[in-house]
């Protein structure tokens, strides 16, 4: 029974993070140069967004991608999806602070949520 339980968390865990399988681990500049510089975003904004995604799906920040989407790509279990639920209240209390109406189902990647909410900051 324990047993059955481990290779499921196994399972569970690489699941999760399949699409990042391969990947080179990217650094925090090349994050921003490589995907949103050019778009006009503030670096700290984006970077922070981008480790707060990273922190809350427990995947290494590197090793994510604009288009990994959330549940499918990333984040996404058979059954269990607290890192997701973690990151919508992470969203939920940003919207908060920061006073803003999001349709939060509306985010589905990571590219999404970081543009949601880096382009609010940066026009503040």
């Amino acid at each position: 029974m324990i047993l059955g339980v481990i290779v499921f968390l196994a399972i569970e865990d690489r699941f999760k993070r399949r699409a990042t399988v391969g990947r080179s681990n990217l650094t925090g500049v090349q994050i921003y140069e490589t995907y949103f510089k050019d778009f006009g975003y503030v670096k700290d904004d984006v970077l922070q967004l981008w480790y707060e995604i990273a922190d809350a799906l427990e995947i290494k920040a590197g090793l994510l991608r604009p288009q990994d989407r959330f549940g499918k790509d990333v984040g996404g279990g058979f059954v269990l999806t607290p890192e997701l639920d973690l990151l919508t209240e992470l969203a939920i209390e940003r919207t908060e602070r920061q006073g803003l109406t999001i349709d939060l189902e509306a985010i589905e990647t990571v590219d999404d949520y970081v543009k949601m909410f880096a382009r609010r900051q940066a026009q503040n």
